[in-house]
Parts: C-alpha cells; structure tokens; sequence
C-alpha cells in the first residue's frame, strides 16, 4: 500500500509560500557565509557593487554574522573599509 502525502493546505498567500521556498532552497547561513569555517584572527572581505550601499550591505552582512555568532558562542566584528566600497568581517573570539 503507498502512502501519498496530504494535499498542501498552507494558509499563506502564494508569494508568501514563494518566499519561504526561496529560503528553503537557499540551506542553511553556514552554505551561504563562510562564518563555521572561520578561525580567530581570519577576516572576509565583502564590496559593494556599483551602487549598492556599502552600510546597508554592512548591516545586513554583519548583523547575519554577529546571529550565528549568538547561536555558536562565536565573536565577529564587521568595519567598514577606508576610502573602499567596501567592509570586512573579522572572528574575533
């Protein structure tokens, strides 16, 4: 006897449902950052593409390494990069 799965009956509108296929898709942060392979003291460098903004990607970027930080009782630290579109992502701890 085969068993099939029940109908999928997600209360969520269709671009809602997208989205959260989206990320499912996407796998976890640690596919997505380099942050579990970082030791103390390495660093990865993040630019910004052509008008991109440089702290929102630095907000975005570092906030997403500072929450895997929390959840792995690792330390991270993201500066922005002098006269460069561009910041940096330390492990610092």
């Amino acid at each position: 006897m085969s068993h099939t799965p029940p109908e999928d009956r997600t209360p969520f509108p269709p671009e809602i449902k997208f989205a959260m296929d989206k990320i499912k898709e996407a796998g976890p942060v640690e596919a997505l950052y380099p942050w579990p392979d970082m030791e103390v003291g390495d660093s990865v460098l993040f630019q910004a593409d052509k008008g991109e903004s440089i702290r929102v990607l630095k907000n975005r970027i570092g906030d997403n390494a500072c929450h895997y930080g929390k959840m792995s009782g690792k330390k991270f630290e993201a500066r922005l990069v002098p006269g460069k579109n561009a910041f940096r992502v330390w492990r610092t701890a």
